[in-house]
C-alpha cells in the first residue's frame, strides 16, 4: 500500500512539475522546430520515463521479459502489440522503451481532454486519432506523425487491434486470444517512414484476467510476460506480414495458456 501512495503523489506531483516544464518546451517547439528544441522537451519526456518505470517494477514486481538483440538505437522504428487494457501502455513504458529507443503512442484524441495530460501528449508528438465520422482524418494525422519520428528519430507504438481485447466482446473471429488486426495504420505509417524499416512485434501476457487499477495500485497484478521480436519490414509485406505475426502471436498465447494450466 506504502508504494501505491507513492505513486499516485509521484505522479500529481511530476505530471505538475516535469509536465510544466515538457509543456514549456513543447510550445517552444512548436514555434521553433529544430532538433535542439525537440532534444529539449524529451529530456523531460525520458526522464519522467525512467522514473514511471521504476514504480511499475516496484507495483508489478513479477515482470519476465525476453527481447530480440537487434532492436533498433537511435533510429526511427514502429511497435505493434496485442491490448488488453491501459496497463499494457505502462507496461511497455517499463519493458520496452529505452533513451536510445524512446517512442509515442497513437492514442485516442479524447485523451486530449484529460487535464494537463492530454495537451502533452500532444506536444511530444503522440498521434491523437479520431472515432467517428472524423475518422477520415486519421491516416493524414498518422502520415504527419511518422514523418516527425522519421526526422527525429524515435518509434510509434501501435495496437492494431483498434481495441482492447475483452471476454465480452465474445469470441475472436479467427484467434482465440486476439482480435484481428487492422492493418491501414499500419500500412501507411510504414509506408511515410520511408517504406522499409525495424518493426518490433511484443507479446503481452497477464497470468490474471483482471487489469484493474486497484489490482495494479495493491501490486496483485500477478506475472507480466513481455516478448518481443524485431524484423526490418517493407511496405509491399506489410499487411501480410501483420497477419502472420497476429497468427504466431495467438498460437504463443494459447501455448503459455496450456502450460499455465498444467502447472495449476
Amino acid at each position: 500500500m506504502l508504494y501505491a501512495i507513492g505513486f499516485l503523489i509521484w505522479i500529481f506531483s511530476s505530471l505538475l512539475f516535469m509536465g510544466a516544464g515538457c509543456l514549456l518546451c513543447a510550445l517552444i517547439f512548436t514555434l521553433f522546430p529544430s532538433e535542439r528544441t525537440h532534444q529539449m522537451m524529451w529530456v523531460f519526456y525520458v526522464k519522467w520515463v525512467q522514473m514511471l518505470s521504476w514504480w511499475v517494477r516496484k507495483l508489478i514486481p513479477n515482470i519476465s521479459e525476453k527481447h530480440n538483440d537487434t532492436f533498433p538505437k537511435n533510429e526511427p522504428f514502429i511497435i505493434v502489440a496485442n491490448h488488453y487494457s491501459w496497463i499494457d501502455i505502462i507496461v511497455l513504458y517499463a519493458t520496452v522503451y529505452t533513451k536510445t529507443m524512446p517512442f509515442v503512442f497513437v492514442m485516442k484524441r479524447d485523451l486530449i481532454k484529460l487535464p494537463f495530460i492530454g495537451v502533452i501528449c500532444w506536444g511530444l508528438g503522440h498521434p491523437l486519432i479520431y472515432r467517428g465520422r472524423a475518422r477520415r482524418k486519421n491516416l493524414m494525422i498518422l502520415q504527419d506523425a511518422a514523418r516527425r519520428a522519421l526526422i527525429y528519430r524515435y518509434g510509434i507504438m501501435i495496437f492494431p487491434e483498434g481495441t482492447r481485447y475483452t471476454k465480452s466482446l465474445g469470441k475472436p473471429k479467427g484467434y482465440k486470444h486476439l482480435l484481428t488486426p487492422r492493418t491501414i495504420g499500419f500500412e501507411k505509417v510504414l509506408d511515410s517512414m520511408g517504406g522499409k524499416i525495424k518493426v518490433i512485434d511484443v507479446t503481452l501476457q497477464y497470468a490474471t484476467s483482471s487489469h484493474a487499477v486497484w489490482d495494479f495500485l495493491r501490486g496483485k497484478l500477478g506475472h507480466v510476460s513481455v516478448c518481443s521480436d524485431c524484423e526490418t519490414v517493407h511496405y509491399e509485406q506489410a499487411e501480410k506480414w501483420l497477419l502472420a505475426r497476429w497468427s504466431i502471436k495467438d498460437q504463443q498465447l494459447q501455448k503459455a495458456l496450456l502450460e499455465q494450466s498444467s502447472t495449476d
